[in-house]
């Protein structure tokens, strides 16, 4: 759905348009999901912060102004809501040192185990996701929000400095910290980025199913093999691979219970008293 449609949606959706305000929702959900996502990590914190962001939204459109794109302001509105969470679970953000440990325990534990099964490429690339996702928590959570709305939710840096209400110089210096940190840390222990570090996705399925972080239940059809994406992030510099590893990510869609409970609530009593 492009700006100029969401836009139009959210000006007859203030004028009481409840099916332009259902549309309106539906064009956005999937990228407020995308964001909660990428910065909560977990499925079910990130449905519930969705579903709160969109209720947001919905409850504040009498606010908005039309003096920024639509999805502007609302990703505004969602960059509030996650950093409001976030703050208060501060503790549970990561370290990069102790990623790198949870590594190499996973990198002993798989040694020890048989040789990897017919589908384990699909699982390694599950592993490529959750530890990417593992990646981004270890930055702190405004440099992270900066590099997630830029390099996963493709927004301008303009359009991200809007979203923080912060200078484009500032930005461009969150996201580049992000980026260095990010890079420090491929080149020092991912396989993928460099092909002198032990640690390859494939070598951790065994760990990794081990402790539930991946099922062979739900695997997901991957959208590149991990030996094709370490061939893209090896003939770039360093800083280039942060980008890249990121952008290898899957797009997320919210998922369909989620899109169902909004529905409800857009037609229910409790929408309108809300309102």
């Amino acid at each position: 759905m492009t700006k100029q449609t969401l836009n139009a949606l959210a000006r007859l959706a203030q004028n009481g348009d409840l099916l332009a305000l259902e549309q309106l929702i539906a064009g956005c959900q999937h990228r407020i999901y995308a964001l909660s996502r990428r910065m909560l990590g977990q499925l079910a914190d990130a449905q519930d912060a969705t579903q709160e962001i969109l209720i947001k939204i919905t409850t504040s459109l009498g606010t908005f102004r039309g003096d920024s794109e639509f999805m502007t302001w609302a990703h505004r509105i969602a960059a509030n809501h996650l950093t409001s969470l976030l703050r208060a679970k501060a503790s549970r953000q990561g370290t990069f040192e102790l990623l790198a440990v949870d590594l190499d325990k996973g990198l002993r534990f798989g040694a020890r185990q048989k040789a990897p099964a017919a589908d384990e490429p699909l699982l390694a690339y599950e592993v490529f996701i959750e530890c990417a996702q593992r990646m981004l928590h270890c930055l702190d959570s405004s440099t992270r929000m900066a590099l997630v709305l830029v390099d996963i939710c493709d927004l301008s840096n303009d359009e991200a400095a809007a979203v923080l209400e912060i200078g484009e110089d500032a930005l461009r210096q969150r996201v580049s910290r992000a980026r260095r940190e990010l890079a420090a840390f491929l080149t020092g222990s991912c396989g993928l980025a460099n092909p002198n570090a032990a640690c390859h996705c494939l070598k951790q399925v065994p760990a990794a199913l081990a402790i539930g972080s991946i099922q062979k239940a739900c695997v997901t059809s991957p959208t590149q093999d991990v030996n094709d994406i370490a061939a893209e992030l090896q003939v770039l510099n360093e800083l280039a691979r942060a980008t890249k590893m990121l952008r290898a990510l899957p797009e997320l869609n919210a998922p369909e219970q989620l899109v169902t409970e909004i529905r409800k609530v857009l037609s229910s009593d409790r929408y309108r008293s809300l309102h």
